[in-house]
């Protein structure tokens, strides 16, 4: 089965790290000139999806630390790097506001593509990202400020949540290599047991809190 390749998005918030993990799929990993640099796969993530997407959804007071990246490959799809390789980060939120909480997030619910979705041993449980970091202006009576109309207009707070689902629907290219975003249903013992292609994340206007700072929590 083709590798596949874990993003642990590191943030600081208020002095708490935030994590968000992505996973991505490089269907040609196994042929001659196709393999992964992890690090090129880091730096296309960080210019397409964190450099206006994400940055342009939260607080300036989100930092954002650093990527730490993995490996999953072979017929089990075995953990490859026991320990991470780190790139770094320099980049922080542009909503000029202070974060309305800690805990407070938006819920990004995966779409997956019907095909790879049923062929998938199990569902994947980790359907979604929590993206947290909302500045206090973005927030009215608990949920993302405007109506269902700014979904559309990508110079609202909803509008820059739908596009940041939208871009991390997308495939990546690095060099040769293009990678799709997916979902994993969980990792048992140092390996994954089952995947799905991702189509869009979809938010919703309704602020969640978080019980905990685990990953994907």
């Amino acid at each position: 089965m083709s590798d596949i390749y874990e993003l642990d998005l590191v943030q600081s918030l208020g002095g708490q790290e935030l994590h968000n993990i992505l996973y991505y799929q490089n269907p040609l990993s196994d042929l001659p000139g196709f393999g992964t640099n992890l690090e090129a796969l880091c730096e296309q993530f960080t210019q397409t999806v964190l450099e206006e997407p994400w940055v342009g959804a939260v607080s300036s007071e989100v930092k954002f630390i650093e990527i730490r990246g993995r490996v999953y490959g072979g017929e089990g799809l075995e953990l490859y790097n026991t320990f991470p390789i780190i790139y770094p980060l320099s980049l922080e939120g542009t909503r000029p506001a202070e974060y309305f909480a800690q805990a407070a997030y938006v819920n990004m619910r995966a779409s997956f593509d019907p095909q790879t979705f049923l062929a998938s041993l199990v569902a994947p449980r980790r359907g979604y990202i929590c993206v947290g970091g909302l500045a206090e202006l973005d927030v009215t009576a608990g949920r993302l400020a405007g109506s269902d109309s700014d979904w559309l207009s990508p110079l609202t707070i909803r509008g820059k949540f739908r596009n940041l689902g939208v871009v991390l629907g997308q495939n990546l290219t690095a060099g040769l290599s293009v990678y799709w975003p997916v979902r994993v249903k969980t990792i048992l013992a140092g390996a994954i047991t089952g995947v799905a292609q991702v189509q869009s994340f979809v938010p919703s206007p309704i602020i969640r809190w978080r019980a905990s700072r685990k990953p994907e929590a």
